[in-house]
């Protein structure tokens, strides 16, 4: 099913399909690192989970010798974490 141009545009400039609108500062160029549509599970999802769990550790001051992880923010993923 093909979705048709809408006819008119939004009032605001910054409509989102989001609660809010954009901020007045955004632009598309700030997502060309994005890795939308991927999974976290091809390379570059772990790449930038890996970046973002040792960038955590630096700015924390988390020892080498404990382990750190980003777990969904579900229950589920506590529950996971408090068994393992």
């Amino acid at each position: 099913m093909a979705s048709e141009k809408p006819a008119a545009r939004p009032g605001n400039p910054r409509f989102s399909s989001g609660p809010c609108a954009k901020p007045p500062s955004f632009s598309l160029e700030q997502l060309n690192n994005a890795a939308l549509g991927r999974s976290h599970r091809a390379a570059i999802g772990k790449a930038k989970l890996k970046d973002a769990i040792e960038r955590t550790r630096e700015i924390l001051g988390i020892p080498a010798d404990h382990l750190l992880g980003i777990v969904p923010a579900s229950d589920t993923g506590a529950m996971e974490m408090a068994m393992w």
